[in-house]
């Protein structure tokens, strides 16, 4: 009977099987591997040097299963083990025949990885992901591929592998991708490169690919940036992105050793209509930022004028601290800082959670309520009746916190003891009196 089905019904069935279904259904005969085959070779993922080789030999003998790619991810983590010739040969003989791949994932160390894709032009290729420096055959292999929108370049704080490290073999993660190496290494400036990317929309990668990736892509909306904690430039980088897309870009990342005072002042000053910006601070003893830090930051914040959210993280390098979020403090700086920048909607602190501004009520903030830290001091201020003038938001409040304990059940025994003081906030709140909202999300 299954024979009997139209191809389209067939194929909605078999995309709606799980892929062990799939693999099933491929051994029913020819025409159900047929069907199968464009759906379990639609999307690729290896993770072994053995599946590279053996997905790569299929490939090469099946046409038919090549035309079906659309999506190919290599993942091979560290250590890497020992490649022959062969091995890279048998991949990029495969890597070329696949006429419609969109999305192509390679994060996998090892020049000869490059050398694989070095001819290889993918007509429909968006999203492009790689382990590897930006070297003068990548910058080809990015030329011939216009129509990218997403572009990942060596995500990590060192672009530069060791000279004695050999080529086709990994380096164990010994921490100097996290920036704590300080060893002096050559810059893109002495390799200069043109790569013309016009649909580029996302960028991720380390600063020192900025300038030569996307001084021709004038749609960048997003670029997530790992620094060098020594001898960067941020001020020639962060100048190459407002010359390039300062009108396009929203959102701006950036992962950086220290507190990065320094970083947010330039960015401030260079890009200040970003919507959203995010700051991870690369910390080798996590603690606590300063008054001074919080000053600086307070007074770089009042540059911007589109700013909608900000966001702090701290990473601690080798997990030393215990640093407990400061819930009072974080209030008052939220109050602080939404004040410096009127356009701040939203703010998530190091070790401490997101804050919200409360619309129409602009110098008032509130914690995620949806987290029990904050639950339980948005019900305690709510019961100590602290903040009269509250009052216009104490009963929105009270109704977003009742909301979060009847959705987590890990609320319940800590909400037992604030029902009173919620349900004295719901009664004794005016009910004409105009509610005000959280700001969207959106």
């Amino acid at each position: 009977m299954l024979y009997t089905l139209p191809v389209e019904i067939l194929d909605e069935v078999i995309n709606y099987s799980p892929l062990n279904t799939q693999l099933v259904l491929s051994l029913v005969s020819t025409q159900f591997n047929t069907h199968a085959a464009r759906h379990i070779y639609r999307k690729i993922v290896l993770t072994s040097v053995s599946s590279v080789v053996q997905c790569s030999r299929t490939l090469s003998a099946k046409p038919a299963f090549a035309n079906a790619v659309r999506s190919l991810s290599i993942k091979i983590g560290s250590p890497h083990p020992i490649c022959f010739t062969a091995y890279y040969s048998s991949l990029k003989a495969a890597l070329g025949v696949l006429p419609r791949l969109t999305d192509l994932e390679i994060l996998a160390h090892g020049e000869p990885y490059s050398a694989a894709i070095s001819q290889c032009t993918f007509p429909f290729l968006t999203r492009f992901e790689c382990a590897q420096s930006l070297t003068p055959s990548l910058a080809s292999f990015l030329n011939r591929h216009p129509t990218i929108s997403y572009l990942q370049v060596a995500p990590s704080d060192k672009i530069w592998p060791d000279s004695d490290t050999d080529s086709s073999t990994d380096v164990e993660d010994d921490g100097s991708t996290l920036g704590i190496e300080d060893s002096p290494h050559p810059t893109l400036s002495n390799h200069p490169m043109k790569i013309i990317l016009p649909n580029l929309q996302c960028f991720v990668g380390n600063g020192e690919c900025i300038e030569p990736i996307t001084r021709s892509s004038p749609l960048l909306r997003a670029a997530f940036v790992f620094w060098d904690f020594a001898g960067d430039d941020i001020e020639g980088i962060f100048s190459a992105l407002a010359a390039a897309c300062g009108d396009s870009l929203m959102m701006l990342s950036c992962r950086r050793r220290g507190w990065n005072t320094d970083l947010i002042d330039s960015v401030s000053r260079i890009l200040p209509g970003i919507r959203a910006f995010v700051v991870t601070n690369v910390l080798t003893v996590d603690a606590h930022p300063t008054d001074e830090t919080l000053w600086a930051i307070q007074a770089s914040l009042k540059r911007f004028t589109e700013l909608e959210r900000l966001m702090l993280h701290c990473v601690d390098l080798w997990q030393t601290g215990d640093v407990e979020c400061r819930m009072d403090r974080d209030w008052e700086t939220a109050m602080t800082w939404g004040a410096a920048c009127p356009s701040l909607s939203e703010i998530t602190f190091p070790h401490g959670l997101k804050w919200v501004r409360l619309r129409d009520h602009e110098d008032n903030w509130a914690p995620d309520t949806s987290t029990l830290q904050g639950f339980t001091w948005a019900c305690d201020m709510i019961r100590s009746k602290k903040c009269p003038r509250w009052r216009r938001w104490l009963r929105l409040l009270a109704e977003r916190a009742q909301a979060d304990m009847e959705c987590h059940s890990d609320f319940v025994e800590t909400a037992s003891k604030y029902k009173e003081a919620l349900e004295e906030v719901l009664d004794n709140v005016a009910s004409d009196e105009q509610d005000v909202g959280y700001i969207d999300d959106g």
